[in-house]
């Protein structure tokens, strides 16, 4: 459910003490008994207005040990103000006996400047139990977890989105060879395959840049021969005792090009979306560094969620197993992305119990605008 608060905005001085005449109704009618999570959003463009960000006030006594005593300013400051802020809404919701495992505020592009939207989402049943045999009193079972997300500018959060995914390619491409032979051992063996292969090999010999120039030559041949490997390993698996396969290596491919590729067998699969990956803390917030992200790539006939790991920390495996979508019966974009949102947020709730987050509210801020059955027509056509 989504609520428009008029005549607000994040620098509204004192924004805990104005929020029940847009908020009294339905905290009358929302279940308590259930945790939500709440998302708060407003215009990206009132990041840059200097003089209402230098001008708010921040009690000494809400901010973080580490900022008492300093003048913040800039980028420091609007975080301050968007995490004060966002917990002004919170404790007023709390206050009122409401409970939630997710809360986040994101800057959007296109919103009225005075104005905010607060979108809830209902989740699973809170757990009780009794406080004394003879009671019939009950008590929350145990505290819920809480993570929360500060985006000040979803416009230059996709950006910077892009921009990590495109050199995370270009990096993988430099250590297999290029973008002809990328290109073909990605369509063999996929690019989560293929990136977690990486991963192992990394491990091993370190990032390209710290490689000798005399020895990036062994090295790329060598990451080549493990894929290479990873290929005939897989095509054993689907071949019958005694069949010898006639197919050339990735390395051939890659100047020749397969006959499966000729008669458009091979699917080129697309990436629409990242979704980052975080490690939670011990107070259940999300970390600094990411665990890696989540694509939701594409071939045109269905959407899928495949998981590229970075860092120590990896994603278990299995979460997002149920996270397959097919265009096929789907009447429209909103029906699409709404299976969509449903299925993440549920692999999400899994990833919490297993201490990591998923940033599935980039599902809603980047996909909400696609034309997404436009887009999976044109990806067919490619794959044609």
């Amino acid at each position: 459910m989504k609520i428009r608060l008029e005549n607000l905005n994040i620098y509204e001085p004192e924004l805990g003490q104005k929020l029940e005449p847009g908020l009294k109704e339905w905290t009358q009618q929302a279940d308590q008994s259930r945790i939500w999570q709440l998302q708060v959003f407003f215009d990206e463009t009132l990041c840059w207005d200097e003089g209402q960000r230098e001008r708010f006030m921040i009690p000494e006594e809400a901010m973080p040990q580490y900022w008492k005593g300093k003048m913040l300013t800039g980028k420091e400051k609007l975080y301050e103000v968007l995490s004060y802020q966002l917990d002004q809404i919170v404790r007023w919701l709390e206050g009122r006996g409401f409970t939630f495992s997710y809360c986040g505020i994101t800057g959007m592009a296109q919103m009225e400047m005075n104005c905010l939207e607060l979108e809830f989402k209902e989740g699973k049943p809170l757990s009780y139990e009794k406080e004394g045999e003879n009671s019939g009193r009950r008590r929350k079972k145990e505290k819920s977890i809480k993570v929360y997300s500060i985006n000040p500018s979803i416009s230059s959060f996709e950006k910077n989105l892009a921009e990590y995914a495109k050199r995370e390619r270009e990096e993988l491409a430099e250590a297999i060879g290029g973008e002809k032979a990328y290109r073909s051992f990605e369509q063999a063996l996929g690019d989560r395959q293929l990136w977690q292969l990486y991963m192992e090999f990394k491990k091993i010999y370190g990032r390209i840049e710290t490689w000798d120039k005399k020895e990036s030559s062994r090295l790329i041949r060598k990451f080549q021969q493990m894929a290479e490997a990873k290929i005939k390993a897989a095509q054993a698996q689907r071949q019958p005792a005694g069949h010898v396969s006639a197919q050339p290596s990735a390395q051939e491919q890659s100047f020749r090009g397969t006959e499966s590729e000729k008669r458009g067998a091979v699917r080129r699969m697309t990436a629409i979306c990242v979704i980052p990956v975080y490690r939670l803390t011990k107070t259940g917030q999300r970390g600094k560094r990411q665990a890696g992200t989540v694509e939701l790539v594409s071939d045109g006939w269905m959407i899928r969620a495949e998981y590229r790991p970075g860092g120590k920390a990896i994603l278990p495996e299995g979460l997002l197993a149920g996270c397959v979508w097919e265009s096929e019966g789907k009447k429209g974009n909103s029906e699409i992305l709404s299976a969509v949102r449903r299925d993440l947020q549920e692999a999400n709730r899994a990833a919490v119990e297993q201490g990591f987050a998923l940033g599935v509210e980039t599902v809603d801020q980047v996909m909400r605008y696609m034309d997404i059955k436009g887009l999976m027509r044109q990806l067919r056509r490619d794959n044609a």
